[in-house]
């Protein structure tokens, strides 16, 4: 009995004595414990895994670069050259001009507007060279005489008139149009007034006196395609004029005089002046080639006589005219 008391004791007191130590220590939550572990354990992040559905197509963020970025200026306006100022048409009149090209050449004319003139309707035109008048072996050139001889020899036709100068006035020895520059100088001013007025392309004349004349038979003949009329009056012809296949209408007022100062072409004193004019056009006329030959009993100086052939040159001049409007 008293074995068993002891016992007894023994086990109360040690169940005393262990519930003493066991209040003074505290009792540890999950959480305190688990922080108290991450505090000495290193923290390992678990790699992120981002699942893409097969049927999205990927969107990937846009790539950034390190460019730098420059910032757009506008780009200064393209100069535009001042437009010349076109040339003015002129009035009805007779006008002395002066024809500037882009390299600063100057080229001089005369021109003559008929009355009546409003550019409405188309025009014929006509291309003057100019006699010029002998002065001690000089030529003295004299365009507005020119144009005021057409616009009395030809009133009827309602022509705009052009004279233009040739480059190199030269003297007797020295034809004045019969060359390329003064040829480049007529037919600059000849396009420049076609620009210019309302010509009738199928009613172009050139014709030329005396010294122009020679220059007409060079630059008809050359120019073929820019003339449907030739006339020559009382002039010399050129060299070489029967090697050309002539396609235009040609009239040729000549004299049937002797011309001691070789003028027209008759009988040469002094220099050439080229071939006579009645051998020229009996050679055309033998290659059939359309010639008209009207002949005066008057010397080449008497202007009383261009006055007359031109004149009288103006119904087949209108002939002409016509038929080429009709084919």
């Amino acid at each position: 009995m008293k074995k068993y008391s002891w016992n007894l004791f023994a086990l109360v007191l040690g169940i005393l004595i262990g519930g003493v130590a066991c209040s003074g220590v505290r009792e540890e939550t999950p959480a305190e414990s688990l922080s108290e572990s991450a505090a000495d354990t290193p923290t390992t992040v678990p790699p992120t895994s981002t699942t893409i559905p097969t049927d999205t197509p990927t969107q990937l963020p846009p790539t950034a670069t390190n460019t730098p970025v420059t910032p757009t200026e506008t780009p200064a306006p393209t100069p535009v050259p001042p437009t010349p100022t076109p040339a003015a048409i002129l009035e009805p009149g007779v006008h002395e001009q002066i024809l500037t090209l882009e390299d600063g050449e100057e080229l001089e004319y005369a021109i003559s507007i008929p009355p009546g003139y409003t550019g409405e309707e188309m025009t014929p035109l006509v291309v003057s060279l100019s006699a010029g008048l002998e002065d001690d072996g000089n030529v003295i050139l004299d365009p507005l005489l020119d144009i005021a001889f057409i616009e009395k020899s030809l009133v009827d036709l309602g022509a705009i008139i052009v004279t233009p100068y040739p480059k190199n006035p030269g003297s007797a020895f020295n034809p004045t149009y019969a060359n390329p520059p003064s040829e480049m100088a007529v037919l600059t001013v000849m396009d420049h007034v076609i620009d210019l007025y309302n010509i009738d392309p199928e009613k172009t004349l050139l014709t030329g006196r005396a010294h122009g004349a020679k220059g007409a038979w060079y630059i008809a003949a050359r120019n073929q395609d820019r003339f449907e009329a030739a006339i020559m009056n009382f002039g010399s012809p050129a060299q070489d004029m029967d090697t050309y296949e002539w396609t235009i209408p040609l009239y040729v007022i000549h004299t049937t005089l002797p011309d001691p100062e070789g003028f027209a072409g008759n009988e040469p004193v002094g220099f050439d002046l080229g071939r006579g004019v009645d051998e020229l056009v009996q050679q055309l006329l033998e290659m059939e080639y359309e010639v008209e030959l009207v002949t005066y009993d008057k010397y080449p100086a008497d202007v009383f006589a261009h006055r007359t052939g031109l004149q009288e040159a103006l119904p087949w001049l209108l002939e002409v005219w016509a038929r080429n409007e009709g084919g």
